[in-house]
């Protein structure tokens, strides 16, 4: 005996109501924001300081004439991380593995590994 279940017609009417309650959410949200962000670039742009603004930090030829210092800046930022990293993740393990040692030889570097723990996280 192979008996489908099926919904009931409350359960549909039920998933109805949800469906139409979420896209009315999702179109109300979608039209406050557009309404917010609209009057807010309309505010911004009617300031006293646009345009020196627009000269200042929208200037398409100062961004082409320090992209490749940027570029550079970047770069290094991206070295940094890869060779730092990897000694933060061998120093995170250490102070993790010495934080769990129960043997009474490692108490020294237990005692080492809490109190840093607890200097960074700034527990007095």
């Amino acid at each position: 005996m192979t008996d489908a279940w099926s919904p009931s017609a409350r359960e549909l009417e039920r998933r109805g109501v949800r469906r139409r309650q979420r896209s009315q959410q999702a179109l109300t949200a979608t039209a406050v924001t557009v309404v917010v962000l609209g009057l807010g670039g309309w505010a911004v742009t009617l300031t006293p300081g646009w345009e020196r603004f627009q000269e200042t930090f929208l200037s398409w030829e100062d961004a082409q004439a320090s992209f490749p210092s940027i570029r550079e800046g970047f770069w290094l930022n991206v070295k940094l991380f890869l060779v730092c990293e990897v000694f933060i993740l061998v120093l995170g393990l250490a102070v993790a593995l010495a934080r769990q040692a129960r043997s009474a030889w490692l108490a020294p570097l237990r005692v080492v590994a809490v109190v840093y723990t607890d200097v960074f996280r700034g527990i007095p």
